[in-house]
C-alpha cells in the first residue's frame, strides 16, 4: 500500500473515532433553563424567544415535541405532575401539566419578576426568588404567594425532607476609589473590589414561613450556581473566581464544599482551575460534577472532593448539569452565542455504581 493511501485510511479511521466518541447534541434557540422529569427520561427546555418549552428524549437524544404557551417561559421546577414556569418581565408563575404542557392555572405575585424558582420533588410549597432578591413561598393549590423574611437570588430546597431552603446572593463587583488620610496632610488613593464575595443563607421551613438558620458570607467569588448534596449535608457554590480565604488572600480557582448544619465548617474544595462555572451533586451515588472554562466536566468524589474523571463538552454558560436515565447519563445545557446547546455524555460507572442506582430507582 502506498503512503498516500497508507495517510487516507488513518484519516478516515481518526475521522470515525472522532464520530464514535463525540457527545450528542440538540441544538435550540437560546434558552432560559432545562428541568428533568421524575422518570428521568426526558429533558424539557424553555425557549424563551420562542414562547414555547420543547421536550427532549433522553434515550433517543432527540427532540420528541414543541409545546407553544401564551407567555414567554423563564424559570422552571418540577413537583410530582407540575411543571411550574415563570414568565419573562413578570411576576405570574404558571402551572402546566407535566407531561402535556398544558396550562393547568396562574398564580400572580405581587412585586418585581420572577427570577428562580425552586421546590421539593414531591411534597411542600414551591419558592419563587424576584430580581428584589425577595423571596415568596407559593402554595400551588390555593394559587397564594406569601412573602417570606428570606432574601436570595439562586435557591435550593433541602430534597431529603424539604425542612430547609438555601439561597444564595452575589451582589455587583465594583471597584471603589478609597482615599486615605496620611500624615503631613499626605493622602493614598487606591482601588478596592467590592462585592466580589457571594453569600449562602440557610433557612428553616416554619409553614409559609422562612426562619434564618445559618449564613456564610464567602461562599465564592462571582457566585454562579449553588448546589447541595443529597443527603443534605453538603452545599457549594461555583464561582468564576474561584474561592479565597479572608485570612491568607490566596487565590484558589476551586469550588468551597461547606457542611449545611451550620454554614461554617468547610470540608474542602473541588479543584478544578480556571475559571468554574457550575457544580452539581449526583442524587444517588458518591459522585460530583464541576465545570470549568472550555466546558471541561470534572467528575469528583462526592466525600473527598477529589477528581475521577474528565469529560469534555460544548462551551458556554451558565453549564448545568443534569444526572438523566436512572443517574447513569449526563445531560449537560449551555447557551453558547445566538443558540443553546444540550449535550449528552455517558457516566463511566463501576458494577457496584449500577447495582446501587438499580437498587435506589426500584424504590421509587
Amino acid at each position: 500500500m502506498s503512503l498516500s493511501r497508507h495517510l487516507l485510511t488513518a484519516a478516515l479511521l481518526a475521522a470515525c473515532l472522532a464520530h464514535t466518541t463525540r457527545a450528542a447534541e440538540v441544538k435550540l434557540p437560546p434558552t432560559s433553563g432545562v428541568v428533568l422529569t421524575p422518570d428521568t427520561k426526558t429533558i424539557i427546555a424553555a425557549v424563551t424567544g420562542d414562547g414555547a418549552i420543547v421536550y427532549i428524549g433522553v434515550e433517543t437524544e432527540k427532540v420528541i415535541k414543541k409545546v407553544e404557551l401564551d407567555f414567554k417561559p423563564v424559570a422552571m421546577a418540577v413537583q410530582g405532575k407540575s411543571l411550574f414556569v415563570s414568565t419573562k418581565g413578570s411576576a405570574t408563575i404558571h402551572v402546566l401539566d407535566l407531561d402535556t404542557g398544558k396550562e393547568q392555572k396562574e398564580i400572580k405575585i405581587p412585586g418585581e419578576p420572577v427570577v428562580n424558582l425552586a421546590c421539593h420533588a414531591t411534597k411542600g410549597l414551591l419558592y419563587a426568588t424576584n430580581s428584589s432578591d425577595e423571596v415568596y413561598a407559593v402554595d400551588a393549590e390555593k394559587g397564594k404567594a406569601t412573602m417570606t423574611k428570606a432574601r436570595g437570588q439562586m435557591i435550593l430546597v433541602d430534597q431529603k425532607d424539604g425542612k430547609f431552603v438555601y439561597t444564595g446572593i452575589q451582589k455587583p463587583i465594583r471597584d471603589k476609589l478609597v482615599i486615605e488620610q496620611g500624615p503631613n496632610e499626605t493622602a493614598t488613593v487606591s482601588l478596592m473590589t467590592t462585592g466580589a464575595r457571594a453569600l449562602i443563607l440557610k433557612f428553616a421551613v416554619d409553614g409559609t414561613g422562612l426562619k434564618l438558620a445559618a449564613a456564610q458570607d464567602n461562599a465564592a467569588l462571582n457566585g454562579k450556581v449553588l448546589a447541595l448534596s443529597p443527603d443534605g449535608k453538603r452545599i457549594a457554590m461555583a464561582g468564576g473566581g474561584g474561592w479565597v480565604s479572608k485570612t491568607t488572600g490566596k487565590y484558589n480557582y476551586g469550588i468551597a464544599v461547606f457542611e449545611t448544619e451550620d454554614l461554617k465548617t468547610m470540608v474542602g474544595e473541588v479543584e478544578c482551575g480556571a475559571y468554574p462555572y457550575s457544580i452539581s451533586f449526583h442524587p444517588i451515588l458518591n459522585i460530583g460534577i464541576a465545570v470549568k472554562r472550555e466546558n471541561e466536566l470534572i467528575v469528583f468524589n462526592g466525600k473527598s472532593l477529589a477528581k475521577k474523571q474528565s469529560i469534555k463538552a460544548p462551551g458556554g454558560e451558565p453549564a448545568l448539569v443534569l444526572y438523566a436515565l436512572e443517574g447513569t447519563k449526563l445531560v449537560q445545557h449551555v447557551n453558547s452565542g445566538v443558540e443553546s446547546i444540550i449535550s449528552f455524555h455517558a457516566l463511566q460507572l463501576s458494577e457496584q455504581d449500577k447495582e446501587a442506582l438499580k437498587a435506589a430507582y426500584q424504590k421509587k
